[in-house]
């Protein structure tokens, strides 16, 4: 009887153990994961915040009051080179904290080698909307170039970014805010850039000449 019971005891220890080692082993089944697009903002070497006096490599001093620009039509570069693009449209608030990270779903399965995306939206026609002054400076950057999607460059990973479920990468960029004050756009012309205009085409292309890749958390 004794023998029995031990015999009945180990079997039950025997299944359990069984039960959780496939549990354990158990593969994710799903087809797509997620990943994350965050954006750092700079001011040359310093840390770029809005109500704080930035001096830029001109010796203008400027004050950024508000700022907002849309990142949209994420693609993810496949080891083949074709691409996967995401149909998302998100809005950045440099005067809002936690808005700098761009939240993708539903991406496939798979390797991926490098990141593209473009600046705006496709919601109007116009090119963008500029207010400010020298030592007031805002700007809200909201629509497409004037070909359209205004697209950056293909930023290389340099290394294998893979998509799957049980995974959470994130793509660090860094975009560099004195850089809007490149080819011509000074603080105050800042203040007269009309919609549709060549200058509004000029700070749309710093605005994208501005972003660098950083780095990948996997």
């Amino acid at each position: 009887m004794k023998h029995f019971i031990y015999a009945a005891f180990a079997a039950v220890i025997l299944f359990s153990f069984s039960s959780c080692r496939r549990d354990h082993l158990e593969e994710p089944t799903g087809t797509a994961g997620n990943l994350e697009l965050e954006m750092e903002h700079m001011f040359g070497a310093s840390a770029f915040q809005v109500t704080t006096p930035l001096v830029s490599a001109t010796g203008d001093t400027v004050i950024f009051s508000s700022g907002n620009y849309w990142i949209s039509h994420v693609r993810l570069i496949k080891t083949d080179g074709s691409f996967y693009e995401t149909a998302v449209n998100h809005k950045i608030n440099l005067s809002i904290p936690n808005t700098a990270t761009t939240s993708l779903t539903n991406i496939p399965n798979g390797d991926y080698t490098g990141v593209q995306f473009a600046i705006g939206t496709d919601t109007s026609s116009v090119f963008g909307n500029f207010i400010g002054s020298v030592a007031n400076v805002g700007f809200n950057y909201s629509a497409f170039g004037s070909n359209g999607p205004a697209y950056s460059p293909v930023f290389d990973f340099g290394t294998i970014l893979s998509i799957s479920p049980n995974a959470a990468p994130m793509i660090h960029m860094s975009m560099d805010m004195e850089n809007l004050f490149a080819n011509g756009t000074t603080p105050s012309v800042m203040d007269t850039i009309l919609v549709g205009t060549p200058e509004s085409e000029t700070f749309l292309l710093n605005i994208i000449g501005s972003i660098s890749f950083e780095h990948l958390h996997q």
